[in-house]
């Protein structure tokens, strides 16, 4: 908090609140894009200095922001909220619009103005919200933040959303925006009126020449929000009757969803349909070092973004991680000697099982790490960043995916890399349980034997370097081939014994001990390697005479 030194001072011990300075403090300022950027990082990094007060609440001085205030606790907790009067000689109350994260700052601004319009009118804001959409039924814009607001943010809750999720949610809601939905009721909009909105998205994008596909995607995106708005807000949304009636009632999606043009049944092709075949790796695996070789532009300054895309593609090969979860990768999460990532705690929910994730690492998809970490340690925390050394890498990688797609004919996506690692770990007979932890595939409800089954992580590396030596060998990787180990497993015969029991009959007929035995055995062993050329019975005349 280095812009309010006023309210603490610094001592040889640490931080101590100022004198005369109050347990719970009130500063005016100006909520402005600058001070939520610095107040992120301060939460991020808990600063200690928040720890001295109950609360700390910055109030905006700005006129027609609806005097929003942001309290943060001392255990670095924010929220949005108002104060205001019930009436006028009253003391002064406080109203909780919303946790901090959970919403932008525009919808806190239109929710405190929405607020205060409430408590003029002599009611409260809670009640009068509730009876607002008891009325007439929420927009599709203010079910989506409502939706954010009752499920939260992870990972202050852990059945929250993910904040790129909620990134994603409100960027395609900006995009309905433009066609006029996103403030309209959803008790008022038609299936006419979506399906338009389905088929003008990819008009509008082929007619700007994008670069970056045809826009049918992103109308499938948009549609499959509304439909999922719809199906959250049947089941949120009663009248105050008794007994209560649903308010939305119809879903306007219905008839895409029927002719499965969206909705769970609309992707006619699966992610092993874009996989790389086990005759395709070869081709693919040239033109993926071929990409290595890439001359960059004048452009890439911190991170060449051609060669973060050369080791995030191998590395997803090699291990069947999700994009999502390596776009998060920290090089704090890597084991070298151990060489395995670490996910858990608060990373955890990079796993899409949301829970603590060990990943033993092959040789080589640990050597890109170690080759990431020489590359751009000093740069990015991130393992496999963007241009700029933050993280969401994967952003990037779909032009390079591009790139090799054109060069070798294959029709495959980056996620596709993840089912091509399932698929030659089936190939090489890596048990089901084991590659299933791998990938981070939960458990199965009916599968009560998974819940007992804790496989080591020794075994999990062997069955790891097995299904990459496997991939290698199909991509025609030249490498030096380890000199097999003969142990007793791989023996059909217990040689062992059989030369044991023979030495016994040996040192039996010839009248000495069993060790005697084992000695002559070997100086004959020796004598055979040296003179090769010598008869049997030769040799063992000069062991006799020895």
């Amino acid at each position: 908090m280095p812009k309010y030194e006023h309210l603490y001072q610094q001592t040889t011990t640490g931080y101590e609140r100022a004198v005369g300075v109050a347990a719970s403090p009130i500063i005016d300022t100006e909520l402005n894009e600058y001070f939520h950027k610095r107040l992120k990082n301060e939460l991020a990094e808990k600063d200690p200095v928040y720890s001295l007060f109950s609360s700390v609440t910055y109030r905006e001085t700005r006129e027609g922001m609806g005097q929003i205030c942001i309290r943060v606790t001392g255990k670095h907790q924010a929220s949005w909220l108002i104060f205001y009067r019930p009436r006028p000689g009253v003391s002064q109350s406080k109203y909780k619009l919303s946790d901090y994260h959970s919403i932008s700052p525009a919808q806190a601004i239109k929710l405190a103005i929405e607020a205060r319009n409430a408590i003029s009118e002599g009611k409260h804001p809670k009640d009068a919200h509730r009876q607002k959409v008891a009325s007439e039924g929420p927009t599709l814009a203010e079910c989506l933040e409502d939706k954010i607001f009752q499920r939260g943010v992870r990972p202050e809750r852990a059945k929250g959303l993910a904040e790129s999720t909620i990134h994603t949610h409100r960027k395609h809601m900006r995009k309905i925006a433009r066609y006029g939905l996103a403030d309209k009721l959803m008790t008022t909009i038609t299936s006419y009126e979506v399906k338009k909105l389905h088929e003008q998205i990819p008009k509008d994008v082929q007619a700007g020449n994008a670069s970056h596909g045809s826009g049918y995607a992103i109308a499938d995106k948009c549609v499959n929000l509304i439909n999922e708005l719809y199906l959250y807000a049947k089941k949120r949304y009663e009248t105050e009757d008794l007994p209560p009636k649903k308010i939305i009632t119809h879903n306007p999606c219905d008839p895409l969803k029927a002719t499965k043009t969206v909705g769970s049944g609309h992707r006619t092709r699966k992610a092993s349909d874009r996989s790389i075949r086990q005759a395709d790796l070869k081709r693919f695996w040239g033109a993926l070092e071929a990409l290595k070789e890439y001359v960059p532009d004048r452009h890439n300054r911190q991170v060449e973004s051609h060669i973060v895309a050369h080791a995030y593609l191998k590395f997803m090969l090699l291990t069947g991680m999700r994009g999502g979860a390596l776009s998060g990768l920290k090089f704090s999460m890597h084991d070298s000697e151990l060489k395995a990532l670490w996910i858990v705690g608060s990373n955890k929910f990079l796993m899409k099982a949301k829970k603590d994730f060990m990943l033993p690492l092959s040789n080589e998809a640990n050597a890109i790490i170690l080759e990431m970490h020489e590359r751009h340690a000093k740069k990015s925390d991130y393992i496999f960043p963007t241009v700029k050394g933050d993280q969401g890498v994967e952003v990037g990688v779909s032009r390079w995916v591009r790139w090799i797609r054109e060069r070798v004919n294959i029709d495959f996506t980056a996620h596709g890399l993840r089912s091509t690692f399932i698929t030659c770990a089936e190939a090489c007979d890596v048990p089901i349980n084991i590659y299933k932890q791998l990938v981070d595939h939960g458990e199965q409800p009916q599968d009560v034997t998974s819940g007992y089954t804790r496989t080591e992580i020794a075994h999990m590396r062997a069955e790891s370097q097995r299904v990459t030596d496997f991939i290698l060998d199909n991509a025609g990787v030249n490498r030096k081939k380890k000199e097999k180990q003969f142990t007793a497993d791989a023996n059909p015969f217990n040689i062992k014994e059989q030369l044991h029991k023979e030495i016994e009959e040996f040192a039996a007929s010839q009248g000495i001990g069993v060790r005697e035995a084992y000695e002559k055995c070997m100086k004959l062993g020796v004598l055979a390697h040296k003179r090769p050329e010598m008869k049997g019975k030769d040799l063992l005349d000069i062991l006799n005479m020895m």
